[in-house]
């Protein structure tokens, strides 16, 4: 509901949104510009009657009628000197009058434009319906990042994912407090310009009468006269001359105060109403027109919108993608695909695979997974889910669970998510556990981590042999521009094994590397148009290269290219961050695991670490053909940037796996847990799937759970 309504509203009034965003922009750089003017002054410490004192004395035959004070403090006098009617400044140091304010005709404009679009009542409307809207935005939007950050407690907590999303929930996070402020209060003062809600102006204060007739006392001798701080008076009303009852009647920041011409006592006081002071907080937090400050933040703030309103933009359009071609009806469909995705890009994965099977022959039928129904002549349902937030359904997938009857006899999940995420693609499981009540599994559920099209296509295989058609799913989501490298230093390992695998260096074939950090990842196309290949990396930006471990796969077009790549040759790369696979920022205890090449990241990691206490578990085949930076974690233990390094080799004479390290340093494991320390994994599925047993059991023993350690950011996987 709360993403519908968000898109729904910004895309109606994205353009007057963007409208009062710039003009309320243009507006708050007021209050900076009219500072600067001589007429404004420091008015903290100077009283009404030393100011009074000065004018009368270097203007003689001065009469005052009225006082006024802006916003910007400037002492404005009306009144006359002899015969000649003025208005004009007062300066409270010299008596003297100055020069008036200048006029900005600029402001004048863009305030009629900010407040009624140039249209008068019709447009005071339109701006107050705009501000409204504003409000619900950033309602719903809150709730969105709330929902997105899995609850009120992670809404401080590092944002995940990446791309225009990822920097359109960053952002609104960190501006919504000001956004809400500025929405709320414009919509305020909107339904009071409308009459919809009382200004308290209307309320005026009662004046009293001088009880009587005394000789004249110069107003600067009047003691509640003399004594007012002009900082927080806003308007001084003269009595009218030979008016004998009048009063002096003041406007100060409290309220109104009637003083007695004559003898200086307070006739009466009138605080103002309840409404006068709302409305006065509201155009001062609106505005900013006293403190230019604040409104210059207030500005920074409405800056973001136009910001919001491209990414949000952007994201809606590629929520909705491009229609799709052959998607017949859902009653004629032999195939029907059901897509669960928050941010749209699952649909892009879901189109080709509808494409491919329509060309193998299948009418399919393609749809959110929210508007489920019975499938008559359906043989089989393929269920294609991400995973949002903590563990949740994406928003068109939330009522799937709900309506389950009539669906095919055979059905596939295929999950998506982010390992980075402590309940990694659970939502797909919560749908292929509920369809193995009412249906048969044509495949066990595919696992899909961060969109790998990789792993897409070894998934594909496995769809085209079940259902007996030839097909291969080759889709590679968007990615990034590319960088170009080129191949500086090769290290070889496991030629005994006929295990081959490399450490590569890369430097930029030209220009600058783009900024990375260990544990981030690069992708590699091995063809054009082939699916990239991601790898983690084992360097960062300040280490002047891209520094990657590759181990040969048969058959595998990436790590082929890449394990029999000449020095000196090129290749184009993108990188991608990886912000839930990174070292703390605080200062906590770091155990690393992992096996084989997993190691890359972790050694990135340690070459640059200087306050983190880290043990590394580590296993591969035998030390003598794969023993991956070997001299280099020598050097590392003797300078202290490596705590422990604990390995486990399999192919030697009483060969054991990492997990069984790990079983055997359970006491030492304990004490690390104990001390608020960070478990990272990086590694094949088999190892981190085996980990993950001996870390839950360990877990339970100090009092806590693998689950806590995930929702605590304690536990963080790569896992491929």
């Amino acid at each position: 509901m709360w993403r519908s309504l968000h898109a729904w509203i910004g895309l109606i009034f994205a353009i007057p949104v963007l409208v009062i965003a710039i003009t309320g922009t243009i507006l708050a750089l007021k209050p900076m510009v009219v500072s600067f003017e001589p007429a404004v002054q420091d008015l903290n410490g100077v009283t009404l009657g030393a100011a009074l004192a000065l004018a009368f004395d270097t203007n003689p035959d001065l009469e005052i009628d009225r006082i006024k004070i802006s916003d910007h403090n400037v002492v404005l006098v009306k009144g006359r000197v002899g015969s000649q009617r003025f208005e004009r400044p007062l300066n409270v140091e010299t008596g003297a009058f100055i020069a008036a304010t200048q006029n900005h005709p600029i402001f004048d404009f863009t305030r009629s434009l900010h407040r009624e679009f140039l249209l008068g009542k019709i447009g005071r409307k339109l701006s107050l319906i705009s501000a409204i809207a504003m409000t619900l935005m950033t309602i719903s939007g809150l709730f969105i990042v709330v929902r997105r950050l899995g609850g009120w407690r992670g809404i401080l907590a590092k944002m995940q994912g990446n791309g225009v999303g990822k920097w359109h929930a960053i952002f609104g996070r960190a501006l919504l407090p000001l956004l809400f402020i500025t929405a709320i209060t414009g919509a305020y003062t909107g339904m009071v310009t409308l009459g919809a809600v009382p200004s308290g102006a209307d309320k005026r204060p009662y004046y009293p009468e001088t009880p009587q007739e005394l000789p004249m006392v110069a107003p600067y001798d009047l003691e509640n006269l003399r004594s007012q701080p002009l900082s927080t008076l806003h308007q001084v009303l003269f009595p009218i001359p030979q008016d004998w009852f009048d009063v002096y009647a003041l406007k100060t920041d409290s309220g109104y105060v009637f003083i007695d011409q004559y003898t200086g006592v307070i006739l009466s006081q009138e605080p103002y109403s309840r409404w006068q002071v709302i409305l006065d907080w509201m155009v001062f937090l609106h505005t900013g027109e006293s403190a230019p400050i604040w409104a210059l933040i207030m500005g920074i703030a409405s800056m973001g919108i136009p910001l919001f309103v491209i990414t949000g933009l952007t994201i809606s359009v590629r929520r909705w993608g491009r229609k799709l071609k052959h998607n017949v009806p859902a009653a004629g469909a032999e195939i029907v695909i059901l897509v669960g995705s928050e941010n749209g890009s699952t649909f892009g994965f879901a189109r080709h695979l509808h494409e491919k099977l329509t060309a193998a022959g299948k009418t399919v039928h393609l749809e959110a997974m929210n508007k489920v129904r019975a499938y008559p002549n359906a043989t089989h349902l393929i269920v294609m889910v991400a995973t949002y937030g903590d563990g949740e359904a994406p928003q068109n997938a939330s009522a799937f669970l709900k309506n389950l009857s009539g669906l095919p006899a055979s059905f596939a999940v295929l999950a998506f998510g982010d390992r980075s995420f402590p309940n990694f693609c659970s939502f797909g499981q919560q749908v292929n556990t509920a369809l193995m009540k009412t249906a048969d599994p044509l495949l066990p559920i595919g696992i899909i981590d961060r969109k790998s099209a990789h792993a897409f296509g070894h998934w594909g295989n496995d769809l085209a042999a079940a259902l007996g058609l030839d097909f291969v799913l080759d889709y590679t989501p968007p990615s990034p521009s590319t960088t170009r490298l080129k191949l500086v230093e090769k290290i070889d390992f496991g030629q005994d094994l006929t295990a081959r695998s490399v450490i590569l260096k890369f430097h930029a074939a030209k220009g600058r590397l783009p900024k990375h950090q260990a544990g981030d990842l690069i992708g590699i196309h091995p063809v054009k148009g082939a699916p990239a290949r991601l790898y983690s990396l084992a360097s960062s930006a300040s280490d002047g290269c891209v520094e990657i471990c590759v181990s040969h796969h048969h058959g595998g077009l990436c790590s082929t290219l890449l394990n029999n790549m000449s020095l000196g040759h090129e290749l184009e790369a993108y990188f991608q961050k990886n912000p839930g696979f990174a070292l703390p920022r605080k200062d906590q205890p770091v155990v690393m695991i992992g096996a084989g090449t997993g190691i890359a990241p972790f050694a990135g990691m340690i070459r640059n670490n200087k306050q983190h206490q880290i043990n590394l578990f580590w296993g591969n085949r035998h030390p003598a053909s794969d023993f991956y930076y070997k001299n280099d974690i020598e050097t590392w233990l003797a300078d202290g940037r490596l705590h422990g390094f604990y390995p486990a080799f399999s192919r030697v004479e009483n060969g054991i796996y990492v997990q069984e390290r790990l079983k055997a340093e359970h006491d030492m494991l304990a004490r690390f847990l104990d001390q608020n320390a960070v478990i990272m994994v990086c590694g094949g599925q088999n190892m981190a799937s085996a980990v993950r047993i001996e870390i839950d059991a360990l877990a339970k023993k100090t009092g806590t759970s693998l689950a806590e350690l995930r929702k605590h950011n304690r536990y963080l996987e790569d896992v491929y």
